[in-house]
């Protein structure tokens, strides 16, 4: 509705009234209106500056200014206030001893005083405002201990700081509780929520086998999809250090990171090493090529067996015997479904020569393998299957190996029992062929019948063939190719039988159980194979075999480093039951299907009977029963464990079986949360105990426990203990072996600014004593570090 002039006649005189008693309003049309205020009011009409004195305040939408003393022009919306001055927005506060500032642009100078938003403070003598998050001023500091004695600050001599952009700082000095404690001349930090390119907080730590560590790095956000970040810095008590990383996210199913790792360790004593260089590599890449093909890459790679042990915060292999490297295409289709994948095996147990890469392990370059999807023949309930694959297993060293090593030198021993030299001929079927190429075909039919509900009966039947090429070595014969293979007919039947209770609790108002009992009868009624083949004569003296598809499963295994279940002519029993409890729909919800259900119990067991050595001619050598295995799966809310026996009958009976060893196989774990949770997005607060256990004598002498702990006193300060000891010899060598013990305090400051975490470890191996201390700033006041995601899509 249109204003009348005597309307607006009369608010301009009612303005001026109200201005004259003490408080003035004023509107223009492109300004926000404003109102004033004060204990005593001062207007002059001419120039229309308004003076304000005692308790005075300026107030537009969603701004307020505050002081003792106000000058306010209302025509250029210019105001000078001292004394108290209080500057509030919805997400901004500046408080001053004086202050100059234009309420239109939001731009001004502060002079002694300090501007927050709730996630930082920035505080200078004088302070000059140019944008709504920019910021310049001499002898500044800044930090994001905003509600408490400021633990720590950066203090520039000129500072030049973007909210949501970056902070450049010269003459720059880090101070922890107000004592400068690093100096540095030049500094640009990253002040964005989002990646942002620029020097992050320098790494500093003390571990007992590296010294004190420095590295300083940069964050380079290249665009969009990618980022990179570059430290430099130095080991102390090893030598220069280098890092660097690369990441890239194009959509969630094309991403990769590498990393890679320098020291010059000048303390290097490793056998054989030439050089102080001590590097490590890895790759993890993922992407859809044309055609939609997959490829995925996970590649490894260290100067030397003992870096994963020395380095292992880098490359995490510690505690395995070698660092596996994998390259595979693969492409599915509705009709059929094929992959390629080169596999590459760096032996980290080669400490005759820990510099070298090991010549004699076995690569698997490449393997190639198609298979048809399952489909009725002729509209019968009969499906048929084909399956095809090509292995190349090769090495540096030779198709072969002498299978005899002397006991005291370990050299190499030619079958004669002569020490092997070039020119020496090797022993077929006594010298093991380590170099192949294999293709196996596997064509398959099974259907299923149902005669009862809660019955199914599936038989089926496959016949896998082997063909194998052998490389040749100069010392040797030639080697001649080998067919082999056989058919497997299999029986398998297995029913469910379930219940359901109401068991009138509103949080969980039904519980299920199942049971799934199977029983499998496995054939096979040919196989065809050449038993004077020095490949065949190999496999059952001494399973040197490539991999589980060398071996005929036809009766028991001999030894329990190639353990197989018998399939000739045998018996699989096993059972599976489960109890499912569903937990009711939240009060919000409008529908049964927003239920969620929970898995309590799942427990399985299971074992086979070999006919073939009921019938056997020598009892006393016989193992008619397969090893019994058993899994035991329980999860509530705070509570969850898995566990695993298996019990080897006749242990005594198969081969290279560890002097008192033990037929029992235990493996458990067990985890206890009072607590864990994220509170206010920042603070971790956990509250947890685990237990695990491995025993494991007859095959890789595993005699294992370990205890961990987290325990947080407050919100601000976490222990946490972990204890491990390894007794794997015992009953061979004397003693107990200590594999770790550690502890580990987290302090995270109440103003949620800083985080302190102190470690200690003791393991029993090369590492030694290993002390560990990570600081972390929230620099931008939204969490500890500024690279922690990966870059947007």
């Amino acid at each position: 509705m249109p204003v009348s002039k005597p309307l607006a006649v009369t608010t301009l005189w009612l303005s001026l009234v109200l201005g004259t008693l003490g408080g003035a309003e004023c509107a223009r049309a492109s300004e926000s209106p404003m109102h004033w205020s004060g204990n005593k009011t001062k207007w002059n009409r001419k120039t229309n500056i308004v003076e304000l004195i005692g308790d005075a305040s300026v107030q537009q939408d969603n701004e307020s200014m505050m002081a003792d003393h106000i000058t306010l022009n209302v025509n250029t919306r210019h105001v000078s206030a001292e004394g108290n001055c209080r500057y509030l927005t919805a997400d901004t506060l500046i408080e001053s001893e004086k202050l100059d500032f234009n309420l239109d642009t939001r731009t001004g100078i502060i002079l002694g005083g300090r501007v927050t938003n709730g996630r930082f403070l920035l505080s200078g003598e004088k302070i000059n405002r140019i944008s709504q998050n920019r910021y310049l001023t001499d002898q500044g500091e800044y930090t994001t201990c905003i509600d408490c004695p400021g633990s720590w600050s950066l203090f520039g001599q000129e500072v030049d700081l973007e909210f949501e952009g970056y902070a450049y700082m010269k003459n720059l000095n880090v101070k922890v509780s107000g004592t400068p404690v690093l100096w540095l001349p030049y500094a640009i930090f990253p002040m964005k929520r989002s990646r942002q390119s620029g020097f992050l907080f320098p790494k500093f730590g003390v571990t007992s086998n590296h010294g004190f560590i420095l590295v300083e790095p940069y964050f380079w956000a290249i665009n969009s999809y990618s980022d990179m970040t570059i430290g430099a810095g130095r080991y102390f008590g090893r030598g220069a250090r280098f890092e660097w990383e690369g990441r890239y996210v194009l959509t969630p199913s094309n991403r990769g990171i590498f990393n890679y790792f320098y020291t010059n360790d000048v303390n290097h004593t490793i056998l054989g090493a030439t050089s102080s260089l001590r590097w490590g590599m890895s790759a993890v890449q993922s992407h859809i090529l044309p055609w939609n093909v997959s490829e995925k890459l996970r590649l490894y790679e260290v100067s030397d067996s003992y870096y994963p042990l020395e380095f292992f915060q880098d490359i995490n292999g510690q505690f395995q015997p070698a660092l596996s490297s994998q390259f595979i295409l693969s492409k599915a289709s509705p009709d059929v479904s094929a992959y390629v994948e080169f596999r590459r095996i760096r032996n980290l147990l080669n400490f005759q020569n820990p510099a070298q890469f090991d010549s004699q392990t076995v690569q698997l370059l490449p393997r190639a393998l198609i298979t048809t999807n399952d489909r009725l023949i002729l509209g019968t309930p009969i499906a048929l299957g084909l399956t095809g694959e090509i292995s190349n297993f090769t090495r540096s060293t030779g198709p072969i190996d002498y299978g005899n090593v002397d006991p005291v030198t370990g050299a190499p021993l030619s079958a004669t029992g002569t020490p092997a030299v070039a020119g020496t001929p090797y022993v077929l079927g006594v010298d093991p062929i380590r170099s192949a190429m294999r293709v196996s075909y596997t064509p398959s039919v099974y259907t299923t019948l149902r005669p009862w509900k809660v019955l199914s009966v599936i038989p089926s039947a496959q016949y896998r063939g082997y063909f194998y090429s052998f490389g040749q070595d100069p010392y040797a014969s030639p080697i001649r190719t080998l067919n082999r293979g056989y058919l497997l007919t299999q029986v398998e039947a297995s029913a469910q039988w379930e219940r359901v209770w109401e068991t009138g609790d509103p949080a969980y108002p039904r519980m299920k159980n199942l049971i799934r009992p199977l029983i499998r009868y496995s054939r096979i009624p040919v196989y065809d194979q050449d038993a004077t083949h020095p490949f065949v004569q190999q496999l059952g003296t001494q399973g040197y075999n490539f991999d589980n598809q060398d071996i005929i499963p036809n009766t028991f295994s001999p030894s329990l480093v190639n353990y197989f279940t018998p399939l000739g002519n045998s018996l699989t029993y096993g059972v599976t039951t489960q109890w499912i409890r569903k937990s009711a729909a939240p009060e919000s919800s409008h529908s049964i299907f927003d239920s969620s259900y929970q898995k309590l119990v799942e427990l399985s067991a299971g074992q086979s009977v070999d006919f073939l050595q009921l019938n056997t001619t020598d009892a006393n050598k016989a193992i008619p029963l397969s090893r019994f295995f058993s899994n035991l799966t329980i999860t509530t809310n705070k509570f969850q464990s898995v566990t695993d026996y298996n019990y080897i009958p006749y242990l005594n009976r198969y081969t290279a079986v560890q002097p008192n060893a033990s037929p029992n196989e235990f493996r458990t774990s067990m985890t206890y949360f009072m607590e864990s949770q994220l509170k206010r997005g920042l603070l971790m607060f956990q509250r947890s105990f685990t237990t695990y256990y491995n025993f494991n004598s007859g095959q890789s002498l595993a005699n294992f426990l370990g205890f961990a702990a987290t325990y947080s006193l407050s919100d601000y300060l976490m222990p946490s203990f972990v204890a491990e000891i390894d007794n794997t010899k015992w009953g061979v060598v004397d003693g107990v072996i200590l594999a770790r013990v550690g502890a580990n305090m987290v302090y995270q400051s109440p103003s949620e600014c800083w985080k302190f975490v102190l470690g200690v470890t003791k393991y029993g191996d090369l590492r030694g004593t290993v002390f560990t201390l990570d600081f972390q700033l929230n620099l931008t006041g939204e969490g500890y570090g500024m690279v922690s995601s990966p870059p947007p899509q």
